[in-house]
């Protein structure tokens, strides 16, 4: 995508960027949806991941990530102001 040249075209792109989020976080949710807490929460239900538990994936790539990001976000507008 090329880089927003005024208002218009930034305020474009960044609703399209949020699409794009609200999309994704869809799918995750669709996914997480399909197993129960006992899968998710369990040890050893699924070998794949190692010594862990299958929720800890799905929390760091939603809410873990969203926190992660919301900190460089508010770090950035500090270091703007």
């Amino acid at each position: 995508m090329a880089r927003p040249r005024n208002k218009e075209d930034l305020l474009k792109a960044a609703e399209e960027k949020r699409e794009l989020l609200t999309d994704s976080h869809r799918e995750v949710v669709k996914r997480i949806e399909q197993f129960t807490n006992e899968q998710l929460f369990l040890e050893k239900v699924f070998p794949a991941v190692g010594g862990s538990v299958l929720g800890s994936y799905f929390v760091s790539s939603t809410s873990g990530h969203y926190n992660w990001a919301m900190k460089k976000l508010k770090a950035h507008q500090k270091n703007c102001k």
